[in-house]
Formats: C-alpha cells, structure tokens, sequence
C-alpha cells in the first residue's frame, strides 16, 4: 500500500544520498549536509557515516550535533550507514540506527 510505498522510496533516498556520498568521497569532494536532519542529533551518525563532512545546522543545534559527532568514530558511523542502507523499510532503517554502535 501507501505506507510501504513511501517507506521504500524512503529507503532509496537514503541509498542514493549514500551513493553520492561514496562518488564525492571517491573523487575527493566534501559533501555538506545542510537543514533540519543536519541538526537532528539522532541522525548525525548516520550522515556522518554517509559521507556527510560537513554539517550546517542552527545554531541551538549545534551543541548536541558536534556532541554527537565526538561521541563516535568514523568507523562506527560507516556500520551504521551500512546497517541503514541493507534496511528495505522506515521501520528497519530505525531498528538500524538504534543498534548500539560499541
């Protein structure tokens, strides 16, 4: 139905973003990511993982984003990226990013 509909389109935006991430990486490109999921703080390492390396957030954001990015190394946000993007829907994107990562 509708809700597996957008939960996959979900799941290949999250894909597509990781892919870009991997070209930009590959041809020595910074990719900023930018608005509200830069500034949600659940989410940072995963855009980290996804190649985001740069975060452009507001400024009350800010002191939980740059907490979250000390909190975990680069190689712990790869896992998580690659656990988000193996998930087929919404629900085992979240189940993927609420895996401890330690």
């Amino acid at each position: 139905g509708r809700r597996r509909s957008q939960a996959a389109r979900r799941a290949a935006v999250l894909r597509a973003r990781g892919a870009g991430g991997a070209a930009a990486a590959g041809g020595g490109v910074g990719v900023g990511c930018c608005g509200g999921r830069a500034g949600d703080s659940d989410l940072t390492e995963l855009l980290v993982g996804l190649g985001c390396d740069e975060l452009s957030v507001g400024p009350p954001a800010v002191p939980r984003v740059k907490r979250a990015v000390s909190e975990v190394t680069a190689e712990e946000a790869r896992a998580t990226a690659e656990r988000a993007l193996a998930a087929a829907t919404r629900e085992d994107v979240r189940d993927a990013l609420s895996e401890p990562t330690r």
